[in-house]
């Protein structure tokens, strides 16, 4: 039988078909049972070709209608230009591979050869690049700045035919292309910062397309992933817009990862360097910076990121990417760089049944107890599809596990009686012991496994206890091969667990006794002592674990790990 085709979207354009065709050989070389096709799409971006993009949305305008053919099964995978790409992905969507990148670097192509001194008082330059009409004009204020639109071939006839001295453009599409202009120079990042991402492909998938993901992950290369996350974390941090010229160039040096940035405001530019740009660079990334509130000049950061507590550290985020985010931004604002790897994935139950029946008998209890926002969010969605009303929910008695629980209950309206201070089950029983009362009937809505402790004990309170799945937890695996080549190259810092599934999933990606010798000198992360007992239980040891069983509790952890760990070095 046939494989079905790996269909590879992308912008129709030369350089783009270059850049598909590209991954589409190497693909090919993987999986030769498989045939792989090139399924060519015209972008919004193409459309507006003769328009500043600013003002239609941005450079996401080249990549929403691949997203689309990729969330509605056209494509099974896209592959962009990285500097394309909005800092956020849409919901189900995953950059699932960056190959080895190109040259980062900007490239002057002038009419008659030379770098930016080297071009003729009020010279012409074209780009419809704010970063590039920043960092041209900061070196050279006479120059002329004339927007130019259209793919590179077009850019270098527009040049041929005059009406500009020069153009700028990135190396690496001249490279992909095989183009070698004459009159063209090569741009220094210290001087001349490129765009986030300049020079690295993103193949996009979709996140649940497990069997493809494990294939993509053959051609990531780690040092490309670092360099891009790094990137993407500082745009992402500053908030900025496409009105906005903003660029990061990440680079390792000895293992060492190293950044500049830049953040303008026009018209004016100016540089800073040392001990102030560290300082603005913390301010950038709070997007708390008063010059660039006022409109005031540009300013080029360049520091070692070492300058934050997680700065140059790798950390490893094993929970459910959908529930990753708070802890993935706790870590970068202490300048971490963050590898999602999620070991795990929420799905709903196998039969809503069990809560379904449960709701529908909801006067018959006296309690309702949640152990996680899983649960509440569960919960809620099968009120709503039982034209239940929220508000009812307020007139029992409510308890939750811990805050996050409780905030999640909150939100809908309901105050739970019982939180206590140690955000574990054995805490919730020792708060529950003054409350609950022989025969009263107790609704639990959790994981479809989880542990008994709870049931048990509330029995022996006199409580009828009625537990029903409301999701559950299944194992991903697609992310191992590219967790192996991280753990293998020793670039991994921390690993982190947020439950007992995420250990024992982390595990089972790898062979018996495999993962304690690939996490080497890699520390270990634990959210509380009942994960921790389950990675001992399974070999591993842990070394960091916070006071108060929390995502923001576990971030400071790690944070005051690293920080105690530099004042000793």
């Amino acid at each position: 039988m046939t494989a079905s085709p790996l269909r590879i979207g992308t912008r129709g354009s030369p350089l783009a078909l270059s850049q598909a065709g590209a991954l589409a050989g190497r693909l090919r070389a993987l999986a030769p049972g498989r045939p792989v096709e090139i399924v060519p799409m015209k972008t919004a971006g193409d459309r507006l070709a003769q328009v500043s993009l600013g003002d239609f949305g941005g450079k996401g305008l080249f990549v929403k209608e691949l997203e689309e053919a990729l969330l509605d099964g056209r494509v099974d995978a896209a592959v962009h230009s990285l500097k394309d790409m909005p800092a956020e992905l849409p919901v189900g969507l995953c950059l699932a591979a960056f190959p080895a990148r190109d040259d980062p670097r900007d490239v002057l192509v002038s009419r008659a050869g030379g770098g930016i001194a080297d071009l003729p008082p009020a010279a012409t330059v074209g780009t419809s690049s704010l970063r590039r009409r920043v960092l041209l004009l900061s070196l050279r204020p006479d120059l002329t700045i004339k927007a130019i639109r259209g793919n590179v071939d077009t850019r270098l006839a527009k040049l041929g035919a005059g009406g500009w001295d020069a153009i700028v453009v990135a190396a690496a599409g001249l490279a992909r292309l095989g183009l070698t202009p004459a009159g063209a120079r090569p741009l220094e990042p210290d001087e001349f910062v490129p765009a986030v991402g300049q020079g690295i492909l993103a193949v996009e998938s979709r996140a649940s397309d497990r069997e493809l993901l494990v294939l993509l992950a053959r051609v990531d290369d780690p040092a490309t992933r670092r360099q891009a996350e790094a990137e993407r974390a500082f745009l992402r941090q500053l908030g900025a817009s496409c009105h906005t010229p903003v660029a990061a160039h990440a680079r390792l040096l000895d293992g060492e990862l190293a950044l500049d940035g830049l953040v303008a405001s026009l018209p004016r530019q100016r540089r800073a360097a040392g001990a102030e740009a560290r300082r603005r660079v913390a301010r950038a990334r709070g997007g708390e910076d008063p010059q660039r509130d006022r409109g005031g000049p540009a300013m080029t950061v360049r520091a070692n990121v070492g300058a934050r507590p997680l700065a140059g550290r790798r950390i490893v985020i094993t929970r459910a990417r959908e529930q990753a985010g708070q802890f993935r931004r706790l870590l970068e604002e202490a300048g971490g760089e963050v590898l999602e790897v999620p070991t795990i994935r929420i799905e709903p139950p196998e039969s809503w049944g069990p809560l379904d029946h449960a709701i529908s008998r909801l006067d018959e209890f006296q309690w309702l107890i949640f152990t996680s926002v899983n649960g509440v969010e569960s919960f809620r969605q099968r009120l709503a599809t039982n034209g239940k009303d929220l508000g009812a929910v307020g007139r029992y008695r409510v308890a939750a596990i811990g805050p996050a629980t409780a905030d999640a209950l909150k939100e809908l309206g309901v105050s739970p009686e019982v939180v206590p201070d140690e955000y574990r089950a054995e805490g919730l029983l020792e708060n529950l012991r003054a409350h609950i009362r022989p025969g009263d009937r107790v609704l639990l809505p959790r994981a479809a496994e989880t542990r008994d402790l709870l049931v048990k004990e509330l029995g022996r309170l006199g409580a009828d206890v009625a537990e029903v799945p409301a999701y559950r937890t299944v194992a991903v695996r697609e992310g191992a091969p590219l967790l192996r080549r991280a753990l293998e190259s020793g670039t991994v810092d921390v690993v982190t667990f947020t439950s007992s599934s995420t250990v024992r999933h982390f595990v089972a990606m790898f062979a018996p006794g495999e993962a304690a010798t690939l996490l080497g000198k890699a520390a270990v992360a634990c959210i509380g002592p009942i994960t921790a007992q389950t990675a001992a239980e399974l070999g591993l040891h842990t070394d960091i674990m916070p006071d108060e069983f929390t995502i923001p509790a576990l971030a400071r952890a790690i944070i005051g790990y690293y920080s105690k760990k530099s004042e000793k070095e």
